[in-house]
């Protein structure tokens, strides 16, 4: 349940280093909201009508605290779409690291509203054998439905698990 304020939710995020503005224009869109009990932050996917399909929290204080909430799809997981046509996609593994990316492009005088960042709603977890991975829910929703585009930029934390991620998204998104 939404929250009357997102005053929490906008503290937290700041202390995160991302453009308040970027904030404010989520908040506004519907993509980010504060969770009334526990004033979670909660980023939300939507589908191509406009229906929430998608809720991941994260805890606003010291708590290490993150879930999807019950019967999100990650096939439709946070994302900033792009306010133009474009062939291009970024990767990210969750919500704040694409805004942070967002509050990056806007410090170097990019508009990040010209670009589509995609949130895969955690860590991607490829098969054993790499060359039998599956592309991540996100991703094949938003190409099925965006077959012109052409180019993905792989934006995962430079882990091992992150590494082994890219690794396997190279193989099976090669074309």
């Amino acid at each position: 349940e939404k929250n009357a304020t997102s005053d929490r939710v906008k503290t937290y995020l700041k202390s995160r280093g991302i453009d308040e503005k970027i904030i404010e224009k989520c908040i506004e869109k519907h993509l980010i909201y504060e969770e009334k009990y526990y004033h979670n932050v909660v980023f939300v996917g939507y589908d191509e009508l406009g229906n929430a399909k998608y809720a991941g929290c994260r805890a606003t204080n010291e708590s290490k605290f993150k879930a999807d909430a019950t019967g999100s799809d990650k096939s439709y997981s946070f994302r900033l779409e792009s306010n133009t046509k474009t062939d291009t996609i970024y990767i990210f593994e969750g919500a704040i690291d694409a805004l942070s990316y967002a509050t990056l492009l806007k410090l170097y005088g990019i508009d990040y509203k010209a670009k589509t960042l995609i949130s895969l709603a955690g860590v991607y977890q490829p098969a054993s054998d790499i060359s039998k991975s599956k592309i991540p829910l996100a991703i094949q929703r938003y190409l099925d439905k965006h077959p012109e585009t052409k180019n993905i930029f792989l934006c995962l934390d430079n882990d091992e698990a992150g590494r082994k991620a890219s690794k396997a998204l190279l193989t099976v998104l090669s074309d």
